[in-house]
């Protein structure tokens, strides 16, 4: 038993301990959930690695860790069960999309990722599928500095919210906090996560 169920219960006895015995005949109505686990019905959701528009090793890192990144962004959530082990994709656009075999997985959201760096821009275009209906959820492009993968990366897990339960979450939130690492009380504010912390 984890330390949290243990104090629970230890709670729960305890009360029971003071309650006057006509009380203690309604616990067989009392509902329990585990609160390690309170959404059981997660949804299935298959990230498949980012694809590059074009074949450019500069690329490698954001591959890797803007996909690894939007994986931890949806499980973080709670609301998804961000699916191991699954095959890379055929392509980002619904024609090139196989939806038989990802029902075969069952997987029932599909996240498709294509990426392309100019040298100078960097563009992550995103598409979100209902693998069920085959139908398309969201379709967006961002642009920007190669340095901001991270922050098209959680605007798009923000507009997947958004879109399925009329909630950005806190993807975009910042975190303020003091710290007198310096010596000195000093104002710094971070991203949710805790990257980017800065004055």
């Amino acid at each position: 038993m984890n330390k949290v169920k243990l104090i629970l219960v230890s709670l729960f006895l305890f009360i029971i301990a003071l309650t006057p015995n006509g009380y203690s005949e309604n616990i067989k109505n009392l509902k329990f959930i585990d609160v390690n686990n309170p959404f059981i019905n997660r949804i299935p959701i298959a990230v498949p690695s980012f694809i590059p528009v074009e074949k450019n090793s500069d690329l490698d890192l954001i591959l890797e860790t803007g996909n690894s990144y939007l994986k931890e962004l949806l499980s973080f959530t709670f609301y998804f069960e961000v699916m191991d082990n699954i095959p890379p994709v055929e392509g980002i656009v619904s024609t090139r999309v196989d939806f038989r075999k990802w029902k075969n997985l069952e997987a029932e959201l599909l996240v498709t990722s294509g990426v392309y760096f100019d040298g100078r821009i960097l563009e992550m275009e995103f598409r979100l599928f209902d693998t069920i209906n085959e139908e398309l959820l969201i379709g967006k492009r961002y642009k920007g500095r190669k340095q901001d993968h991270n922050k098209m990366v959680r605007r798009f897990a923000s507009e997947v919210m958004e879109k399925l339960f009329d909630n950005k979450g806190l993807f975009d939130s910042k975190i303020a906090f003091i710290s007198d690492s310096t010596g000195h009380k000093e104002v710094y504010y971070c991203n949710f996560d805790g990257s980017n912390i800065a004055k």
